[in-house]
């Protein structure tokens, strides 16, 4: 293939991807019009009786069940989730009790025992403070 021959080619190619182009942005003119026109009109609502509807109104009512089922599932995980962080905290309670005995009955390393009674008594108000705010 010479030269000319490459040339003709890519010429023919060129053409044929400039023509597509054109109907492409062409089509999208099209299509942007009949945006604007269907915007322009009022929404319609379908006659009463008809299928579309009962089938409008069937989507409707399973919408709202869904909102309810959905709300009600929210309330629930919320309620569980306050009760898991108060019983975190409330384990936290008792693993710093138990630290508050063993230091007061000198058992073991005392200033260890009353650090992690510390931390406990601060992780109890942490777990705490995250279940207000769930």
């Amino acid at each position: 293939m010479n030269s000319d021959q490459r040339g003709t080619r890519h010429q023919e190619a060129a053409d044929a991807a400039a023509e597509r182009a054109q109907e492409a942005h062409d089509r999208l003119a099209e299509i942007e019009q009949r945006l604007v026109d269907l915007r322009r009109q009022p929404p319609t609502v379908p006659e009463p009786g008809t299928a579309r509807a009962d089938r409008a109104d069937r989507e409707a009512a399973r919408a709202s069940a869904n909102q309810t089922e959905s709300s009600r599932r929210a309330r629930q995980a919320r309620e569980s989730s306050i009760a898991a962080h108060e019983s975190a905290a409330q384990a936290h309670d008792r693993a710093a009790a138990v630290h508050d005995r063993a230091a007061e009955a000198g058992v073991g390393d005392v200033e260890d025992h009353r650090r992690m009674s510390a931390q406990h008594r601060l992780d109890a108000a942490a777990d705490r403070a995250a279940g207000r705010g769930a």
